[in-house]
C-alpha cells in the first residue's frame, strides 16, 4: 500500500496533547478577529487616497518581503484546503511556494531581508491575491495607502497586533516562533521543507 498523502491544511507535526485541535481552532478564530481589526482602516485609507485594485507591486519582487508566523501559515493552508476555488489548485500553489524558495534563495532567517514574488499572487487578469480575506497574512492586510501614490506598513499598529499573534502561536505550539518569509513559512507548515535544504 502506498504512503498516505498528507492532507493540506494540517501542520507538519500534530502535537498529541489532549485538546490540541480545539486550541488550534480557537487560535485560528482569534487570528481572524485580529485580521478583521486591521481591515477597516485599510479600507478607509484606500477610499481616501485611491481604490486598491491590486497593482501587485507590494506582492512582487523586489518590493515584497512579507512574513508570516506559523499560525498564519496554517490559516493560509486551511484556506487552500477549504476554499472551493482553491482546493483543486492547492498542490500547484504549494509547488509555487517551493519554486519561490529556490528561485529567490529564501532562507529561514528572521533578520535577513529578502525580496520575492508571492506564490499566492496571480498575475492573470491584472493581478490579484488568491488568499485575499480569510487566511491572508496580517502584514499583507495592514499594508495600506498613505498617499495618492504610496503605500506603507503601519509598524506601531502592526507591532501590537503581532504581539497578540505571538501569544496565539505560544498557546498552540508552545513558543512564539519565528516570522518567516511566506513561502518558507508555508513550506514548513506543509512539510515541503523536507526537500528544501535552505528552509530547514
Amino acid at each position: 500500500m502506498g504512503k498516505r498523502r498528507r492532507s493540506v491544511g494540517q501542520i507538519r507535526t500534530k502535537p498529541g496533547q489532549p485538546g490540541w485541535q480545539r486550541r488550534l481552532d480557537a487560535a485560528l478564530n482569534q487570528l481572524e478577529k485580529l485580521r478583521q481589526r486591521l481591515v477597516p482602516e485599510s479600507r478607509r485609507r484606500a477610499r481616501t487616497f485611491r481604490a486598491c485594485h491590486g497593482c501587485g507591486d507590494c506582492c512582487r519582487y523586489p518590493a515584497n518581503a512579507m512574513r508570516a508566523s506559523r499560525l498564519e501559515a496554517v490559516a493560509l493552508l486551511r484556506r487552500l484546503h477549504r476554499d472551493p476555488e482553491l482546493r483543486g489548485r492547492r498542490f500547484e500553489l504549494l509547488d509555487r511556494a517551493r519554486r519561490a524558495i529556490r528561485r529567490y534563495g529564501l532562507i529561514a532567517d528572521e533578520d535577513q531581508v529578502q525580496g520575492y514574488t508571492c506564490p499566492f499572487f496571480e498575475e492573470a487578469d491584472g493581478g490579484r491575491c488568491l488568499v485575499h480575506g480569510i487566511g491572508q497574512p496580517l502584514g499583507c492586510v495592514a499594508y495600506r495607502p498613505v498617499g495618492p501614490e504610496r503605500c506603507e506598513m503601519p509598524l506601531a499598529e502592526l507591532a501590537d497586533v503581532m504581539g497578540e499573534v505571538g501569544e496565539l502561536n505560544r498557546s498552540v505550539f508552545g513558543s512564539v516562533g519565528k516570522a518567516l518569509l511566506i513561502p518558507v513559512a508555508v513550506a514548513r507548515a506543509s512539510g515541503l521543507e523536507k526537500s528544501e535544504g535552505g528552509t530547514r
